[in-house]
């Protein structure tokens, strides 16, 4: 769990500030894309 919060952290500091409504809008996708390397990881 700590690792999800890291790579949606990590994930969020990738863009500049005034794209956050670009992350808030794709944050499904990118919750989709941490699990999907979670699974892979733990696998």
């Amino acid at each position: 769990m700590i690792l999800y919060f890291r790579i949606l952290k990590f994930l969020a500091e990738a863009y500049p500030k005034e794209d956050t409504y670009v992350i808030r809008t794709s944050n499904e996708k990118l919750v989709f894309i941490a699990c999907k390397i979670i699974v892979l990881l733990f696998k």
